[in-house]
């Protein structure tokens, strides 16, 4: 996409939130600029031009391609039956749903390009994610529980469907019965919906071990207990590829090698 393009995808946006403006200073980058104004982006009453979809879709898919996007059918399997494993981002894998951690309100994560994965899926969806879980939100008019899992489109991502969860946050790092029954429905939950809309491949990132606090091995240990016995259990369901942090990997490799 050439510059001229990428100003105006950065003049649209401001033209929604003028008071945004002031990210102009701090970032001097056209690519930072455009990403943290949809980072930021909070006026979801003005529809999207189309002309804005066209030049974002066009903007992405050039990003994603660069960046090297891999189909889940194509990454190597584990020692666990319809299980795979990858240091691939969850945002580059090509498959029916990926699994997005994120808050109650499904607002995405509005920091300015910050490195959460809420936020990097936000920003390689676009912005019709945030727009359509705004209307998710103001349709039934109740944040998302614990553990629910919510379907949209995935829009400009390789995979076609984003299934939203919210995962356990323990207070003070006290991991009770209930904190581990609440993260192993969020598996159940997606895998549930993965199945009942016929998908064929699904992507787990790490659930609850970042800002959420919970304690890497018992939730790696959760996850794929959790996986490989719905996978034994039902014949329809789904592929999994595990995409997880990179300070999760080593105990996701260590546990599927077993």
């Amino acid at each position: 996409m050439s510059d001229i393009e990428l100003k105006r995808l950065v003049q649209i946006l401001l033209s929604y939130c003028p008071d945004h403006k002031w990210i102009l200073e701090k970032e001097h980058s056209l690519k930072n600029r455009f990403r943290a104004l949809e980072n930021l982006h909070d006026n979801l009453e003005t529809p999207l031009t189309d002309e804005f979809i066209r030049l974002e879709a066009s903007y992405l898919n050039d990003k994603l391609y660069s960046e090297g996007v891999v189909s889940a059918f194509t990454l190597p399997s584990t020692s666990y039956p319809k299980i795979a494993l990858t240091k691939v981002p969850p945002y580059l894998i090509q498959a029916d749903a990926v699994v997005n951690p994120t808050n109650p309100e499904l607002t995405g994560d509005l920091a300015p390009l910050n490195k959460s994965l809420d936020n990097l899926i936000h920003s390689y969806a676009g912005l019709r994610l945030r727009y359509e879980c705004h209307q998710v939100i103001k349709k039934r008019k109740k944040n998302l529980e614990v553990s629910e899992a919510l379907v949209t489109n995935g829009y400009n991502l390789p995979s076609k469907y984003v299934i939203h969860i919210v995962g356990p946050r323990p207070i003070h790092d006290n991991i009770t019965f209930l904190y581990e029954k609440k993260l192993e429905q969020c598996y159940i939950n997606a895998l549930d919906r993965a199945t009942s809309l016929g998908m064929k491949a699904i992507v787990f990132p790490s659930i609850s071990t970042g800002e959420e606090r919970f304690p890497r091995k018992s939730a790696v240990e959760i996850a794929i207990r959790e996986v490989d016995f719905y996978l034994a259990t039902h014949d329809n369901a789904p592929a999994v590829v595990f995409a997880p942090s990179d300070e999760d990997y080593p105990l996701y490799e260590e546990k599927l090698q077993d």
